[in-house]
C-alpha cells in the first residue's frame, strides 16, 4: 500500500496546495492549477488539478507547530476556551475554519509547494511541503469507512480510496 500511494500522490510534487475547505467535517485540499467545474448543485465551483478529501485524523503544521488540526472544528473561533453551551460546529464558523483561512490568508500568493508525499503501510501520509509546511493525515480506526481519497476533479478517472481495511479505487 506504501508504494501505491506514493506512486499516486507523487503528481503533487511540485503543486501549490492552494485552498482547504470543509464539509461537515472532511477537509478537501486543493493542489495544482485552478479549473472551473460545476458542483453536485450545479453551481459553479473551482477546484484543484488534483484534491485530497480527508475524512480522519489530520493536522496541518509548520516550524512553530501546528496550524490547524481535524479536531479543531468542534472548538468556537476565537476563544476556544469559551464554548457557548449551544455552540454548533457545523453551523457555525469553527476554529478549524477560522485557523484555515489565516493560513492561506498570509500565503497570498505564494502557496506552498509539495515537495515531497510519504506515506506507510497503514495508510497515513505525510504532503511535505516549502516553508516547512506538512499535511499529516493518519487513519484513526479499523473499520471499512473512507479515511481519505485522493483523485483529479472533474475528471472520470479511479478515485485512491484509503479505507481501515486497505486501498481501493472508486
Amino acid at each position: 500500500m506504501k508504494d501505491r500511494i506514493e506512486q499516486s500522490l507523487a503528481s503533487l510534487v511540485g503543486l501549490p496546495m492552494w485552498v482547504a475547505r470543509r464539509a461537515a467535517d472532511m477537509e478537501m485540499f486543493q493542489f495544482g492549477d485552478r479549473q472551473l467545474t460545476r458542483n453536485r448543485r450545479g453551481e459553479p465551483a473551482e477546484v484543484g488539478q488534483y484534491a485530497l478529501h480527508v475524512q480522519c485524523t489530520w493536522r496541518l503544521l509548520d516550524a512553530r507547530g501546528i496550524i490547524a488540526a481535524s479536531q479543531d472544528c468542534f472548538y468556537p473561533a476565537g476563544d476556544p476556551d469559551n464554548k457557548p453551551p449551544d455552540f454548533e460546529w457545523d453551523k457555525a464558523v469553527n476554529r478549524r475554519d477560522e485557523r484555515m483561512a489565516a493560513f492561506f490568508a498570509t500565503c497570498g500568493n505564494a502557496f506552498p509547494v509539495v515537495q515531497r508525499v510519504e506515506a506507510d503501510r497503514l495508510g497515513s501520509l505525510r504532503v511535505v511541503m516549502s516553508g516547512e509546511v506538512t499535511l499529516e493525515v493518519f487513519p484513526d480506526n479499523s473499520l471499512e469507512e473512507e479515511h481519505w481519497r485522493f483523485f483529479r476533479p472533474a475528471s472520470d478517472e479511479k478515485h485512491l480510496v484509503v479505507t481501515g481495511r486497505g486501498l481501493d479505487f472508486h
